[in-house]
């Protein structure tokens, strides 16, 4: 082979190369919603010549799953990314702006008056700033734990204030208290000097999504319409023990009803499976008082509930808890911003 044409197979090679574009990782945190933690997310984009992003090509990693939809703003160069896509890594759209031109645009939920970090003297602890949708002011707005006080005292707790206790709900930009409001005793605060709160204080549980969870909730391997699949069932001579592809049109299937021999009971009986909760092996059936924990892979360490449910209270649509550990009772003993109780429960389930 002589050196000309291996000349045309590299320069053949580098075009090719350079059309696949420029791939750019990205590392931030992504908001749910500004009321709770955000979540690390990493944005591989996969950016063409013409300062496109391929929505087929690039990917989305975030340390939380489920199908709460944002939208966030990442910057590149001279261009500007506007990308809505699901806790759970679909990307919905890809918008790409000249960076110059998109000052005005906002993401979703825009959280950018937000102070994600308190300041405090060198000699006081730090710890990252979080915001309480249990604990709401008499103001009606959330407190802002920890802050930092006028006086330079880092606050992790609500302050004594006369009679009462306060609590920042707004800081600027160092975590300084910008406007305080008073904090309620009935237990949904941690005040200073009380360690505890009286179980059952909290009731109910919101999700990360501030829908009410639904108590209790049964998961069993249930159909898309909320119906419970019954096993074994027959179909064409063969007997089944969990969902199955043979026959199907739209994924695995079950029977919803059977007569005498496992037999379907009507052309009707059947329908699709959530998957979620129809993996084998099949978990049995379970009553749920408080948030199942999740099991699905980036979902580690949180909880789930049913926000609505169907007949025999098998959940219909769930949401993920934004509070792992909620109970039908309360949230816990001791008030913290981590888990305090243990979950009720492997419920089988990969959500």
């Amino acid at each position: 082979m002589d050196v000309p044409f291996l000349a045309v197979i590299f320069i053949g090679l580098s075009i090719i190369g350079s059309s696949q574009g420029l791939i750019k990782n990205v590392k931030r945190d992504t908001y749910m919603s500004c009321g709770s933690d955000p979540a690390e997310c990493t944005y591989k984009l996969s950016i063409g010549s013409k300062q496109t992003a391929n929505i087929k090509k690039s990917k989305i990693f975030c340390s939380v799953g489920g199908s709460a939809t944002v939208a966030v703003l990442i910057e590149v160069g001279k261009y500007t990314f506007l990308i809505r896509h699901t806790m759970g890594g679909r990307i919905r759209s890809i918008k790409s702006y000249k960076t110059s031109k998109a000052k005005d645009l906002k993401e979703e939920p825009d959280c950018s008056d937000m102070t994600t970090t308190t300041a405090a003297p060198s000699n006081v602890t730090t710890v990252p700033a979080w915001t309480s949708r249990y604990c709401i002011s008499e103001s009606g707005k959330p407190c802002i734990l920890p802050y930092t006080d006028a006086a330079g005292t880092n606050r992790t707790t609500c302050e004594p204030n006369g009679y009462y206790y306060k609590c920042a709900t707004k800081v600027d930009d160092s975590g300084v208290v910008a406007e305080y409001a008073n904090c309620p005793i009935d237990g949904t605060c941690p005040l200073d000097g009380y360690a505890t709160t009286t179980v059952g204080e909290i009731k109910g549980c919101l999700t990360v999504n501030s829908e009410q969870c639904v108590f209790p909730f049964k998961t069993a391997c249930v159909t898309t319409k909320g119906q419970k699949c019954v096993f074994p069932f027959k179909w064409k001579g063969v007997s089944y023990d969990e969902c199955t592809l043979v026959s199907a049109s739209n994924g695995p299937w079950c029977a919803t009803e059977t007569k005498e021999g496992d037999e379907l009971a009507s052309n009707g009986a059947w329908g699709n499976c959530v998957m979620s909760v129809c993996a084998p092996p099949i978990a049995a059936e379970k009553e749920h008082t408080g948030c199942a924990e999740a099991t699905a892979e980036g979902s580690e360490g949180m909880g789930w509930c049913a926000t609505s449910v169907g007949e025999e209270n098998l959940f219909s649509s769930w949401d993920y808890c934004m509070i792992p550990d909620c109970t039908d009772a309360g949230v816990g003993e001791v008030f913290t911003t981590g888990t305090t109780r243990s979950l009720d429960g492997d419920c089988g389930c990969d959500i």
